[in-house]
């Protein structure tokens, strides 16, 4: 129960951040969106490491341990979330999170390979359930944004389903770390070395200059740091697999397509079709099934 209870709270916290960092893409650039995001996000790791005790603050990782919390973070929390902005700026936000969903199978199937993870037939059930919604929901023709050129649309689709394949191996990397190492001290590690990459190629100044200048900005990307990114969802999907493992954590985690897409609809008025919530709906059905089996 309890590892249920963290996922579905990374579920809802990261809908919320995302909700958040959608309100302001075409305000910044990607990069300085994700910037101050993931400064906001270290910030909050380093202080749940101190409030809920992590072990060790000078963990001993090996130099393989090393390379996979910077592959972690490269594949997930820096390729495939900007390649998740790239996507926003095609699709709404609606439509793109439940794609990005696809990456628990994948996840889940790289678990069975890498680490022998039992894939029971109940798991292969829901994770087919959670495809065929997210099937469905591509299936739309009314997915883009304001823009009707089928391009624009296939492109945000091709580029929302690389994030997936992206978060897919940073889970997976995630866990070979998590083997030896406590859930709170590697959030807090991995959320460090992220805001230093996002630090080191993009400049922080005319970020946190219009974020000043712009309070609203400010507001949200502060918001989105707390809830997503590296922040509290990101500690609670770690603290999932510390808990019930990798498998259970991703697919877990895809239900938060069912809150960011409802969240998207009353916050920030995108529509909300027959095809969404018929597709929200075999996705929680997917993941209730996998739950409850």
């Amino acid at each position: 129960m309890l590892g249920i209870s963290y996922g579905i709270g990374t579920a809802l916290t990261w809908g919320l951040g995302n909700v958040f960092i959608k309100s302001q893409v075409n305000r910044l650039s990607s990069r300085q969106l994700l910037l101050i995001r993931s400064i906001i996000g270290a910030i909050t790791a380093v202080l749940a490491y101190f409030l809920l005790g992590g072990k060790e603050l000078h963990p001993h990782f090996t130099i393989l341990e090393w390379l996979s919390l910077i592959g972690i973070v490269l594949t997930g929390y820096f390729g495939s979330e900007l390649l998740f902005l790239y996507a926003l700026k095609d699709l709404p936000l609606s439509y793109v999170f439940p794609i990005q969903g696809s990456y628990p199978l994948i996840a889940t199937f790289l678990a069975w390979w890498f680490f022998g993870d039992i894939v029971s037939g109940w798991v292969l059930l829901g994770a087919v359930l959670v495809l065929s919604g997210i099937s469905i929901i591509v299936s739309e023709e009314s997915i883009t944004d304001g823009v009707s050129h089928p391009s624009r649309r296939w492109r945000g689709i091709f580029i929302t389903l690389l994030s997936s394949l992206g978060w897919a191996f940073s889970a997976i990397l995630l866990r070979y770390v998590m083997a030896s190492q406590d859930a709170i001290t590697t959030n807090m590690y991995v959320s460090l070395i992220t805001a230093v990459i996002y630090f080191l190629v993009t400049p922080p100044a005319p970020a946190f200059a219009f974020a000043i200048r712009h309070p609203s900005t400010g507001v949200a990307l502060f918001m989105a740091g707390l809830f997503g990114g590296t922040g509290i969802s990101n500690l609670l999907f770690i603290l999932t697999i510390e808990v019930a493992g990798v498998s259970l954590a991703a697919i877990l985690a895809s239900m938060a397509p069912i809150f960011t897409s409802f969240l998207a609809v009353f916050f920030l008025g995108e529509k909300l079709t027959f095809k969404l919530i018929l597709g929200t709906i075999l996705t929680m059905m997917g993941v209730s099934i996998i739950v409850g089996g």
